[in-house]
């Protein structure tokens, strides 16, 4: 049944109306041969397909991602060289214009595996999904309608209004709020049929029919050690007033709990003999000397600039 309405929609003998699917009058008729007589440019195809990727990708869980409770990290967006959002989890969607498109030996997912191997790609995470014919379908569509009621506004509200053409421009904003949503949606679903590749690594999502969010995530919880490598050794939820209050204490006594023993703390302070002692072999402080004593015997100066880039930053 659903195939049929279909058929009769794309040939322009029903539409949705409120009430449910009618046969179209002569104008309608019209207006739709209107729409489809549209044929947007490559470029506005594209840009409309990037549009679509950012909307999912906003989606509160995918937009940001909690790993293994440490720290929420903020995805950051580019499709297709197109930088969209920051983050301090890069993704780079790349679109391969089919299936056939994305494999094979000189398919899109080799050339972005190459890619990812190369020094200035390290601290990248690129996702890699092809267009299906149903997200090819629904873009032209859209933007086809968006094109038409731009077109056509001024008749239906400006000075000489034209009723009929305003009450077609009613239907046609329904048809565009509805084209997006589906376009969404199929975006949705071909992205989560995507293949994650960091650095040598490649990986589908587990479960075939995945939901992105799903998928994305597990691919995430293999990328993130990678790449921020200090990350399970040091992330603690901080005030931003603890190095003052430790410089301040006398005995080392009441400070924030992070200077404590684990899961809050980082075993910074011990107590030995009823007093509180600095704990030389902490994991963080024997972490970070290693690191300050390769560098000394390289003989570089050390700054608290290259400090919070080499233990904060993409490793």
């Amino acid at each position: 049944m659903r195939a049929a309405i279909k058929l009769l929609s794309d040939a322009d003998f029903v539409r949705l109306g409120d009430e449910g699917w009618t046969l179209q009058n002569r104008a309608e008729k019209s207006w739709s041969e209107k729409r489809r007589g549209i044929d947007p440019t490559l470029g506005q195809r594209s840009e409309r397909l990037r549009e679509a990727v950012k909307a999912v990708f906003e989606e509160p869980g995918i937009s940001r991602f909690v790993y293994k409770s440490f720290r929420t990290l903020k995805v950051g967006l580019l499709v297709d060289e197109h930088e969209l959002s920051s983050g301090q989890l890069p993704v780079h969607v790349v679109t391969a214009a089919s299936a056939e498109a994305m494999r094979g030996a000189d398919g899109v997912l080799t050339r972005t595996w190459t890619r990812s191997q190369e020094k200035e790609s390290r601290s990248t995470a690129y996702w890699v999904w092809a267009r299906t014919p149903r997200v090819d379908e629904l873009l032209v569509r859209l933007l086809q309608s968006e094109a038409l009621a731009k077109s056509e506004h001024t008749r239906g509200y400006g000075p000489q209004a034209d009723t009929e053409v305003r009450a077609l421009l009613v239907q046609e904003d329904k048809l565009i709020q509805r084209l997006k949503g589906e376009l969404d949606a199929a975006v949705r679903e071909a992205l989560a049929a995507g293949v994650g590749v960091f650095r040598t690594e490649q990986t589908a999502a587990a479960d075939a029919g995945a939901e992105l969010a799903k998928a994305l995530g597990e691919w995430l919880e293999s990328v993130v050690p990678q790449l921020y490598p200090h990350l399970e050794a040091g992330a603690k939820p901080l005030k931003g007033t603890e190095a003052e209050e430790l410089l301040k204490s006398a005995s080392l006594a009441g400070l924030p709990e992070v200077f404590y023993a684990p899961p809050k703390g980082l075993d910074l302070v011990l107590t030995r003999d009823g007093r509180q002692v600095a704990n030389v072999d902490a994991t963080v402080v024997k972490l970070v000397l290693a690191w300050l004593r390769e560098k000394h015997a390289y003989g570089m100066k050390v700054t608290g600039k290259m400090l919070e880039a080499e233990f904060t930053g993409v490793g």
